[in-house]
């Protein structure tokens, strides 16, 4: 399992240390990761504050090396549909491995922020949202693969706290898609989904303990190859919404991984 979505204290959204990061990932078996730190262009606001410092990130991760994971080196860049010239700029300041392109403004605002809200329904904010992506992705080119596509969804200020119901905008997300593969470019798969998946399946197994009290549950397929990812969330839910007496059964990947599926 590979993780090209990483921050660390070159970024203004981090604290985080690169090497703790790298202990992390280790832990957690990763096999490559890529540090991608925010560069984000917008009106309005210190600009420079949003932008790493070129000699802060070759201090930080130029020297750094794993036994046992390729670290590689890359940058979060924030497309919009006129910050076309500016990326290509920025691309030119290093050798990156790899670069994220992100949408997080609509109208220079950020859809994170409250404002975004404030005179916006969900459906409409949403719809929003995917048609500047959709404008994004037909003006850039100079970008590996598009970041969440369900960025808006993370913000507190969201009204719901729901991700994007992706089926109910199919045909602009169809556009977007049809774009990304006539340019070779990828779409990111954000794994912080596995917390709510976590609560559906922990939900799940809660009730199937109540009517046959299993000594254990076991995960088998390609979704046990996951280990942690998938137990630690199943198992916080399930202990969570079970009845008292069954919150000590435990969750285990199948020993056969893969070669158990069905």
């Amino acid at each position: 399992m590979f993780d090209y979505h990483m921050h660390s204290w070159v970024s203004f959204d981090s604290q985080e240390d690169p090497a703790n990061i790298i202990l992390a990932a280790e832990r957690m078996g990763l096999k490559e990761i890529c540090f991608t730190d925010h560069i984000d262009y917008f009106v309005n606001v210190d600009e420079q504050k949003w932008v790493f410092d070129q000699q802060v990130y070759s201090e930080n991760y130029d020297h750094l090396t794993h036994p046992t994971i390729k670290i590689r080196r890359g940058m979060e860049f924030g497309i919009k549909p006129d910050n076309v010239h500016q990326l290509a700029i920025d691309a030119k300041k290093r050798d990156y491995d790899f670069i994220l392109g992100s949408v997080h403004f609509v109208k220079e605002i950020d859809v994170y922020e409250t404002r975004y809200w404030a005179d916006r329904t969900v459906e409409f904010a949403e719809q929003e949202y995917l048609e500047e992506t959709l404008k994004c992705v037909q003006h850039h080119s100079e970008y590996d693969v598009l970041g969440h596509l369900t960025y808006l969804s993370k913000s507190k200020a969201h009204p719901t706290n729901q991700l994007i119901k992706l089926a109910e905008h199919r045909d602009i997300v169809e556009e977007i898609f049809k774009v990304i593969i006539s340019k070779g470019k990828g779409i990111e798969v954000n794994p912080s989904g596995w917390d709510r998946c976590g609560d559906y399946l922990g939900r799940a197994m809660s009730f199937v303990s109540c009517t046959t009290d299993p000594d254990v549950f076991i995960v088998g397929g390609g979704m046990s190859r996951a280990g942690d990812v998938v137990t630690e969330p199943c198992l916080k839910y399930f202990r969570r919404y079970a009845f008292h007496v069954s919150t000590g059964t435990n969750l285990v990947v199948a020993k056969l991984g893969n070669d158990a599926g069905m």
